[in-house]
């Protein structure tokens, strides 16, 4: 609900549609994902786009999910609106 979305909406959907293209074009958003992708857990507060184009700040965790073999399946994000 914070970023205005229906879940439905998003589903299926890459995470890329809640980051800003000067975000989403930087060298850091690549090394994001690979780190994630190679286990690597987060935990800061980050700037996202809602739905209607405003801007909202979360504090939030990105965890990878490994599957028995060791390899990263998933990611879960855990997060709180802390917009000022």
């Amino acid at each position: 609900s914070a970023v205005e979305y229906d879940f439905a909406e998003i589903q299926g959907l890459h995470h890329r549609l809640f980051c800003s293209d000067q975000i989403v074009s930087s060298p850091q958003y690549k090394k994001f994902w690979d780190d994630l992708r190679s286990g690597k857990s987060f935990t800061a507060r980050y700037p996202r786009i809602t739905k209607s184009g405003k801007e909202i700040w979360l504090q939030a965790t990105y965890g990878p999910v490994s599957d028995a073999e060791g390899k990263v399946e998933r990611v879960v994000k855990i997060a709180t609106d802390v917009t000022p």
